[in-house]
């Protein structure tokens, strides 16, 4: 049976945790589109997604002595860093683009649907595996 903490299967369950958190994010902008003084926030979710690709190939990292390394998996690359948007507020010091921000959660809403039918794809073929052809 396949490790289903490793490669494309990391990978994905990745990107659909931190797709769900960039959801969270949008929402939570479009909430405060009218908050005085509210600054809108994102996700960078392509640079993590890519950082931890980058690191597919590299072998784990050990712990020599407790406490090193303590936080995150190291597998699970960066944790990714919410990002405060300062440009273009309107005159109450709000951030928030409406438009922009429904265009993200779109785009978002359709990458994690892709990732959720890979994933989907994935264990359908692991099921067909386990069943040996059909047979």
């Amino acid at each position: 049976m396949p490790d289903t903490n490793t490669g494309a299967w990391q990978v994905l369950q990745r990107a659909i945790a931190l797709h769900a958190q960039r959801h969270h994010l949008i929402v939570s902008n479009l909430a405060n589109a009218e908050t005085p003084g509210y600054r809108a926030v994102k996700l960078p979710f392509e640079n993590v997604l890519q950082e931890m690709v980058r690191r597919q190939g590299e072998p784990p990292l050990s712990i020599t002595q407790a406490g090193h390394l303590s936080g995150a998996e190291p597998s699970q690359g960066a944790a990714p860093q919410v990002v405060v948007r300062t440009g273009g507020g309107g005159r109450d010091g709000n951030t928030v683009n409406s438009d922009q921000e429904l265009v993200d959660l779109s785009v978002n809403q359709v990458q994690y649907n892709a990732s959720v039918e890979v994933l989907t794809r994935m264990f359908k073929l692991l099921d067909y595996a386990i069943d040996e052809g059909g047979k």
